[in-house]
């Protein structure tokens, strides 16, 4: 009689579940904006998680089927879980952020690219969020998401033992959300506890994992999870070039867990914690993780060039569908299609064509875009890799030199190369005699204006412009302004706001739209 009654409770239960899955659709959103996951089975808005902070520690029952449950009986697998815990938690550190925007009293309000409200009487305020950071170095170096600290003035951070200090942003990279802060050297130097890079290659699907962060203010929450899939492209970043492969867990992740570590059993840094599935925007099931690969490169670039070294394949791919597969006779579905070839890129010169189907890079296969984009970036320009494609059943082996950006081998060295190229002029920065002279407190010299560059096309800005804000924020160096640039996309208003130098004039306002 027992057994039928839980046979019956356990029909009701999975009855039940499956109404309220059935009787209740699930929307994509992201950031506001609807959205279509196509490659995952199920729906959910997607939300951003950087804001806070947390604290207990829960760790899942782990017990083998064949062996009965004995009270008192020490789980051997908790050791695993304690362990990677023990090592996580010092690393992990709190972040909060001040942001400088304004507003206006009079009711004259416009919006600035990250779409807080301004006018032109302006009452300075500064609103703060917070999210999570991993420290990489005992020196104080510390890996956070971009929409973390992007437009951030003032940032602090919070370590395990409740010590605070100020960090300075080093670098940040918007197309991959990733941002480098270093800890400002204290009175009394320290050396910090910090965590050693996984190979993120290696996880595979249903490895266990932990995200350690600080939701919703609780300190040094410690969750755990599997690892559901990998190279997940969820178009959570509004990037031209955004790069998105991420780890998918179950780990329960919440808003403050952005930039927070998720860790294997070993305690080694797979990835940063960076968005979750939910309607509510809490956790209701899944979370995405940058992949600690990608990570490790971005802070190495940062450091050493200022910026990051992006290889391009250059090639337009599209997934393998059933419909390509039958109209081009594909033997499998695996593999990526090549739609297009830009000439000089490349895949142009390593002779891939159109209707290729690319099946590994360095011997490792590809069987998605977000793959293959994830395994080139793990590339500098300048590097050498082989390419092995499908061309009419016929397998062809292939080599490329790989290019940046500009199709080119070489290195884009810092900031100011990346606004050169963004926006077609070279900035300086300005002795404090300079600005002293001009009454100014902060702003960065435009030295040279190119001839086929966006502010040249679409403004009037000439060579010796002092830029004092940019859309109504103050420029302070120039990798606040490459930082900037990089947070805004295609079609964004952005308003230069200068001075030259024995003008005498108020300051001139230069708009123009981003491309």
């Amino acid at each position: 009689m027992k057994n039928l009654l839980l046979v019956i409770a356990v029909a009701v239960i999975s009855a039940a579940t499956t109404t309220y899955i059935l009787t209740h659709p699930i929307h994509f959103d992201l950031f506001g904006h609807k959205l279509d996951i196509t490659d995952a089975s199920f729906a959910a808005n997607i939300y951003p998680t950087g804001m806070d902070n947390g604290g207990d520690i829960n760790f899942p029952a782990i017990m083998n089927d064949d062996e009965p449950h004995l009270a008192g009986v020490k789980n051997p697998m908790n050791d695993l879980f304690t362990l990677a815990a023990k090592k996580a938690v010092p690393a992990v550190v709190h972040i909060k952020v001040e942001t400088e925007s304004a507003f206006n009293a009079n009711n004259n309000i416009g919006n600035d690219i990250f779409g807080r409200n301004y006018g032109t009487d302006d009452i300075e305020r500064k609103p703060s969020s917070s999210g999570s950071g991993v420290l990489v170095s005992a020196d104080g170096y510390v890996m956070t998401n971009n929409h973390v600290v992007a437009g951030g003035t003032s940032i602090k951070v919070t370590l395990f033992d409740k010590s605070v200090y100020d960090a300075l942003l080093v670098g940040a990279d918007a197309s991959t959300d990733l941002a480098v802060l270093k800890i400002k050297p204290a009175a009394i130097p320290r050396s910090f506890k910090y965590f050693n890079f996984g190979n993120s290659d290696s996880l595979n699907v249903g490895e266990w994992v932990l995200a350690v962060g600080n939701p919703f203010n609780l300190s040094s929450t410690v969750t755990a999870g599997i690892v559901s899939a990998k190279a997940r492209n969820i178009n959570l970043l509004d990037q031209q070039n955004a790069i998105e492969a991420f780890i998918q867990t179950d780990a329960e992740v919440n808003v403050g867990n952005s930039g927070g570590a998720l860790v294997n059993l070993e305690g080694s840094l797979v990835g940063i914690t960076t968005a979750i599935a939910s309607n509510s925007g809490i956790s209701e099931g899944y979370s995405f993780a940058i992949p600690g690969n990608m990570i490790r490169k971005v802070y190495n670039d940062i450091k050493q060039y200022g910026a990051v070294q992006r290889a391009y394949l250059g090639a337009n791919t599209r997934n393998i569908t059933p419909e390509i597969a039958e109209k081009n006779n594909l033997p499998s579905m695996n593999g990526v299609y090549v739609d297009y070839v830009p000439p000089g890129s490349t895949a142009d010169d390593a002779k891939i064509k159109k209707g290729d189907i690319i099946i590994e890079i360095n011997g490792s296969k590809v069987n998605s875009v977000p793959e293959l984009q994830e395994k080139i970036a793990g590339f500098n320009p300048g590097q050498k890799i082989s390419i092995t494609i499908l061309r009419k059943k016929e397998t062809l082996f292939l080599n490329a030199i790989l290019k940046n950006i500009k199709k080119e081998t070489g290195t884009i060295n810092s900031p100011i190369d990346e606004l050169r190229l963004i926006l077609g002029a070279d900035f300086e920065t300005m002795t404090p005699k300079e600005l002293s002279d001009m009454g100014l407190k902060s702003g960065i010299r435009i030295a040279r204006v190119l001839e086929d560059g966006l502010l040249r096309r679409t403004t009037e800005i000439k060579q010796g412009l002092v830029v004092l804000r940019i859309n109504n924020l103050p420029i302070k160096s120039i990798n606040e302004l490459a930082m900037l640039i990089r947070a805004s996309k295609k079609g964004d208003m952005i308003t230069f706001e200068g001075i030259y130098p024995g003008s005498g004039q108020r300051p001139k306002m230069f708009p123009f739209t981003m491309e």
